[in-house]
């Protein structure tokens, strides 16, 4: 347990002094460490407000679109 919880935290120091944004490191069992890893759930709960922004967005770009073709 202590080794997991060391190589977790090894992971997202290294993570973040990583410059290639295609190489990503894990611990070995991070599905159930980031359970309980604030980090994680903090990046996982982002990327789930980013989608929805994102779709939000689109919408939005959707109807001025149609709208655009009504007036004109």
């Amino acid at each position: 347990m202590f080794l997991e919880v060391s190589l977790h935290v090894w992971a997202h120091h290294k993570n973040k002094a990583l410059k290639n944004a295609n190489v990503y490191f894990r611990s070995p069992f991070h599905a159930i460490s980031s359970e309980f890893c604030a980090l994680c759930q903090n990046e996982t709960c982002m990327n789930r407000v980013g989608k929805m922004q994102q779709i939000r967005m689109h919408k939005f770009l959707r109807q001025c679109n149609y709208m655009k073709r009504v007036v004109t």
